[in-house]
């Protein structure tokens, strides 16, 4: 039998996604959960790990890492506290208040039916890839990879930019109109402003 895809993995790949997609309810939403879930936090992190391990070995940098284990593993903490939060908060918020999902630009069906500006997105317009960049990050320092700490996080976000600017933001602009441009003018595309009040502070101290 001859298929019209690459080879039988990726036919198969394609059929389980068609399963999914064509299912109902409760069990479609979790199985879609589950597959995000593998996806996003098991494999693309141990991808990233063996690329990080791969460019230090390429480039030599396995001895600009910090030393001290305890140093890693408390600034690993943060970022992991800092991440997590960002990103499994803002998945509640589109859900909660946006009624849809983080795939919705994929699955046209989950996309959100209003726009979500608070919470994470109060401070930033992609706080899950903010999230996900310093998860990344965070696993870089427990392993002592220097790359997966800067180079692979920096790779994620510019490719998941170019997405979101060429893809998934003239999406929002068609649906939310004139509410998501004033969004997209007061909130900064990733990394949170720094309030004005406290730089006042900070200076008057």
């Amino acid at each position: 039998m001859v298929y019209d895809w690459p080879d039988e993995a990726s036919f198969m790949l394609h059929v389980n996604l068609r399963i999914i997609l064509t299912m109902k309810g409760r069990v479609k939403k979790a199985l879609i959960f589950i597959s995000a879930f593998l996806i996003f936090m098991i494999i693309i992190p141990i991808l990233c790990v063996l690329l990080g391990f791969f460019i230090d070995g390429l480039f030599g940098f396995t001895k600009l890492m910090i030393g001290h284990s305890a140093i890693r593993i408390a600034i690993s903490i943060i970022f992991l506290a800092v991440g997590g939060y960002l990103t499994i908060a803002s998945n509640l918020y589109l859900y909660r208040f946006g009624g849809g999902f983080a795939w919705g630009d994929v699955i046209e069906e989950h996309e959100t039916k209003t726009l979500v500006t608070d919470g994470p997105f109060k401070y930033t317009r992609n706080p899950m890839l903010l999230g996900y960049a310093l998860i990344i990050s965070a696993i870089g320092l427990l392993v002592n990879s220097l790359s997966t700490v800067l180079i692979i996080p920096l790779l994620l976000i510019l490719g998941e930019g170019i997405w979101i600017k060429r893809v998934e933001e003239p999406r929002l602009e068609r649906r939310f109109g004139r509410e998501y441009l004033k969004y997209k003018r007061e909130v900064p595309f990733l990394i949170p402003r720094i309030p004005i009040g406290i730089i006042r502070q900070n200076k008057d101290d």
